[in-house]
């Protein structure tokens, strides 16, 4: 006789208009809401329990669970990866290990919501929902349950269920879709350690880093050429970053005063390649201080793409008047 089957749903999962995680619904428990600050996740509700994350930009500070009128307040010790380490509440302090991949075992506890390079395991199989729900990965696997949409031509790389290229303990994966080494994540926390930055370094300004360190090879190559300069890693992708956006601004920078079509759009195109310059060059600075991690005569250079700025914008106040 032929044997029927009935498939039995665990868990489903809802999703707000920005693609982010926002319900879990289990079996048999109340279901979990999601809420973010941003890109964060910053509260979670199951029935009658709630929990709330403290956080200072990438920083993991401590959380906060109550329950019918009760309060329990716990810090968290991280790594530079975010990963929660360490759990000190009423209870007294707890400490938390995970393999290179992320998998913690059972009777290592549940002390804080989030784990794994600050991440919210799944309730039901600890799997970790990277990109705000964007895909599971699972840390016993040591990938991903399903492909990259961006693989295997575009960032995910070739191999589209691999998790961090095969080298979790350099770099996390907070989106889903590629690899961001720890000297991209450590950056803006690197330049706030030394001097106090009225505002942290853009997502933007961390791209064009990134982008950077991913001409230069791995994590190890660029310890290697920063150690034969005789510089810290990040000094040397600051320099390397500045290097690569003056090497640009020479291949674009024009001044003819013609006010054909092409000329046009070559100004356009240095003025706002010239602005965004500005920009990181100033978040550096802003972020920074002189000595070990503020690249040489980077006042100079920044003093120099602003003239440039204002004569190529000058240059083109005087066309667009006399066309």
């Amino acid at each position: 006789m032929p044997v029927s089957r009935r498939d039995t749903v665990l868990s489903r999962y809802s999703y707000d208009p920005l693609d982010r995680q926002t319900d879990c619904t289990l079996l048999t428990l109340p279901v979990i809401q999601r809420f973010y600050c941003k890109s964060r996740l910053a509260t979670e509700i199951q029935g009658s329990l709630q929990t709330s994350v403290f956080q200072h930009d990438d920083q993991l500070l401590a959380q906060q669970r109550q329950q019918d009128g009760k309060v329990d307040t716990t810090l968290l010790a991280t790594d530079q990866q975010r990963s929660v380490l360490g759990a000190r509440g009423l209870t007294g302090s707890h400490l938390l290990a995970y393999s290179p991949y992320g998998h913690r075992p059972v009777d290592n506890g549940l002390l804080s919501l989030l784990g794994f390079n600050g991440e919210r395991p799944d309730p039901l199989t600890g799997h970790y929902h990277l990109g705000n729900g964007y895909r599971q990965f699972n840390p016993v696997l040591m990938r991903f349950n399903s492909p990259d949409s961006w693989s295997p031509f575009g960032k995910g790389g070739l191999n589209a269920y691999g998790y961090c290229e095969g080298d979790p303990r350099n770099g996390a994966d907070p989106s889903g879709h590629f690899k961001v080494p720890v000297f991209i994540k450590t950056t803006n926390h690197t330049a706030q350690n030394h001097h106090k930055a009225p505002k942290p370094i853009s997502d933007s300004t961390k791209i064009a880093i990134y982008k950077t360190a991913n001409t230069l090879g791995n994590e190890q190559n660029i310890m290697t050429l920063a150690r034969e300069t005789d510089k810290s890693p990040e000094l040397f992708l600051f320099e390397k970053t500045i290097e690569g956006r003056e090497a640009k601004t020479k291949k674009l920078i024009t001044f003819k005063s013609s006010n054909s079509r092409e000329n046009r759009e070559n100004r356009e195109k240095t003025i706002q390649h010239l602005k965004k310059t500005i920009r990181i060059y100033g978040e550096i600075l802003i972020g920074t201080r002189e000595g070990e991690f503020r690249p040489e005569n980077l006042k100079d250079t920044l003093l120099r793409s602003k003239k440039i700025l204002r004569r190529l914008e000058h240059l083109n106040d005087v066309v667009r008047a006399t066309s």
